[in-house]
């Protein structure tokens, strides 16, 4: 690993540090960003079930993204049975925004 590769790991461990420490605080914003970070494995290891937890405390909030992002999990099955009226339900709340 080079130099730089080892200071962008360690900016994007920060990241998720700081992210996380935001979103137990209830901001809206982070919890989603952090959702999506699971969700796609970005800065973290993917795990469906953290991507969840923190994108349905962001929807509760009515953040439009967390709405998209949870429909993109059902359309798909990951994380959560596939369900596509469900999907369908948070891609629909996703537009009504």
């Amino acid at each position: 690993m080079n130099e730089k590769n080892s200071k962008d790991d360690t900016l994007a461990k920060e990241d998720v540090i700081n992210c996380r420490k935001s979103a137990e605080r209830g901001d809206v914003m982070s919890q989603t960003r952090l959702g999506e970070m699971y969700f796609y494995g970005k800065g973290v290891s993917q795990n469906y079930v953290e991507a969840l937890k923190w994108l349905l405390k962001a929807a509760e909030q009515g953040h439009v993204e967390a709405y998209y992002t949870l429909g993109c999990m059902y359309e798909e099955g990951k994380g959560v049975a596939r369900d596509l009226a469900e999907a369908a339900k948070w891609f629909r709340k996703a537009g009504e925004h």
